[in-house]
């Protein structure tokens, strides 16, 4: 039993002392320059999967507002995310369907688009809809959006199904960049596709 021990203890040495000596004298037990490495070779790979901060103009998304209203006074919500915060609030505009573009909301439901410093809501459909006010939701004082979004008020004009639904889309202004995104957040979290 001992000499079993004693052979399998020889053997794993002698096996350590080979594999230094072909590390010591092979370019993989060389000493390695990690950082030019990092620089030439894998860093260019890396920065073309990610996006900087300055990379980022226009967010777009979607809203969808609606409630079963029991009483006229009766209404509901929905919030628009950035998901991160931009440098400042933004203007915000809704144009409900059918509005004609304007210059700050150049865009359509289909297609939105926002001028620099704006956040532009474009209405697609709605039903018994009264109104549809943007408010923020960081205080709830209305016709205004934050730094990190805005709500979606919709008032309905009558008991019943109310909705509203549509697309939007913010454009940081112009010269400025978004001020909470990790240097490293892959496109798909940053854009929203």
């Amino acid at each position: 039993m001992r000499i079993v021990r004693r052979r399998k203890i020889v053997g794993l040495v002698v096996a350590a002392l080979a594999v230094g000596v072909v590390m010591a004298a092979t370019p993989a037990g060389a000493v390695t320059n990690w950082t030019n490495i990092w620089n030439i070779h894998l860093k260019p790979k890396a920065d073309q999967r990610y996006v900087k901060k300055s990379a980022i103009k226009t967010i777009q998304g979607n809203y969808a507002a609606g409630l079963q209203a029991g009483n006229l006074g009766d209404d509901g919500w929905d919030s628009i995310s950035f998901g991160f915060a931009l440098a400042s609030a933004r203007q915000e505009h809704f144009l409900a369907a059918g509005s004609a573009s304007t210059a700050e909301c150049p865009g359509s439901a289909v297609n939105p688009l926002a001028a620099p410093g704006h956040l532009c809501v474009y209405e697609s459909v709605s039903s018994n809809r009264d109104d549809v006010v943007i408010f923020t939701g960081t205080t709830g004082a209305t016709n205004q959006a934050s730094k990190w979004g805005a709500g979606v008020w919709l008032i309905p004009a009558a008991v019943g199904n109310a909705f509203s639904y549509g697309t939007w889309a913010v454009t940081a202004p112009a010269g400025t960049t978004p001020s909470r995104v990790a240097q490293d957040a892959p496109v798909e979290q940053v854009a929203g596709e």
